[in-house]
């Protein structure tokens, strides 16, 4: 799945918070339906050179597994799972972790390992010998070598532009949006919101510092999106549309429309929603483009 790198995912994720608690939220469009050019300088997007990626686990990753304990070829009690490893924690038992590394997702590793013996975990296991299976499904969350191609791709771009200055609309309406999603978090808690700085450790002042330089970030990265599409005239493909459209229920753990509308209260003729659709789909396509048009390098 690509990386969403776009402040819709912030909206969306607040739109569905608020629909859940059972409050309104602001129906707001990101579409920056007007001239872009007074507000940034497109960069280039043809020709962007880079180093192709390897996806190998290596020390300090996040390496998505499924895994399988044998002792004597039977499975030992506690020994099968799923989870998201950082390779060099500790967590799992000596050379467990080490024994993933250099390998890519999908590959299925086999480990001959054995117990410590002062295993306090399980006592029973203590200084036993057993084989672990393991399936490399993602690492740090990335399945394919070519989405971290896009990534940085990407973010090459987007150094390329130069934001002269942000709009008003879309400036005050993240804010607002950070500001009341966290106020009402704290009243979910039975907090106010200044016990609820107080908690983080922030002040007021810090805050609103963090909120405003979050907002920033993410207009800029909407406007060289759209400052990108509009210049090579992509439009949203009804493909891409459904792609959006099935990603988000799989994201928010629903089937279908009907249940996403009856879990968060919204549908897909919501506003917001087709904005958040429509955004996803420019950036899968405007990726696409990005990337069928840069150049590999060597290392």
């Amino acid at each position: 799945m690509k990386k969403r790198i776009l402040s819709v995912v912030l909206v969306i994720c607040m739109i569905l918070s608020f629909a859940a608690c059972g409050n309104k939220s602001n129906n707001v469009v990101y579409d920056y339906d007007y001239d872009l050019s007074e507000y940034i300088t497109i960069g280039e997007y043809i020709g962007i050179e880079y180093e192709p990626s390897k996806l190998e686990v290596k020390q300090g990753d996040v390496v998505s597994i499924d895994y399988a304990g044998f002792q004597d070829g039977v499975a030992f009690d506690g020994g099968t799972g799923s989870y998201d490893l950082t390779i060099g924690s500790g967590a799992f038992i000596d050379g467990f972790e080490d024994g993933l590394i250099g390998h890519t997702v999908g590959d299925f590793v086999k480990l001959n390992l054995t117990f410590p013996e002062d295993y306090k975990n399980a006592p029973d296991m203590a200084g036993q010998e057993v084989v672990f299976e393991v399936k490399i499904n993602a690492i740090n969350y990335y399945t394919e070598a070519r989405e971290l191609d896009e990534q940085v791709i990407w973010d090459k771009y987007y150094t390329s532009c130069e934001v002269i200055k942000y709009p008003d609309k879309e400036y005050k309406s993240i804010v607002k949006q950070q500001e009341d999603y966290y106020k009402q978090y704290a009243t979910n808690y039975g907090m106010t919101f200044n016990q609820f700085l107080e908690d983080m450790g922030t002040t007021r002042e810090e805050f609103d510092a963090d909120v405003q330089s979050y907002a920033e970030s993410m207009i800029a990265q909407d406007m060289a999106l759209y400052a990108l599409v509009r210049d090579a005239g992509i439009e949203a493909s009804e493909e891409e549309l459904e792609n959006a459209k099935n990603t988000m229920l799989e994201t928010y753990g629903v089937e279908d429309e009907e249940e996403f509308k009856k879990v968060y209260g919204l549908d897909f003729n919501d506003k917001s929603v087709q904005n958040s659709l429509e955004m996803t789909a420019l950036l899968n396509q405007a990726l696409d483009l990005l990337v069928e048009n840069a150049v590999p390098v060597a290392e």
